[in-house]
């Protein structure tokens, strides 16, 4: 089992695109037309 400390370390490294990572957060909806609007430098999405 892991530490809290290393847990943290782990999580740390994780960034948007990470696979598991962007999974979860683009199953909320708005969160994946926020990216998509950056992505395609649109003002609204939608």
């Amino acid at each position: 089992m892991q530490t809290y400390e290393e847990q943290k370390a782990f999580v740390e490294k994780l960034n948007v695109i990470d696979d598991v990572f962007f999974q979860k957060m683009a199953e909320d909806q708005e969160v994946a037309e926020e990216i998509l609007r950056i992505i395609l430098e649109k003002t609204k999405f939608m």
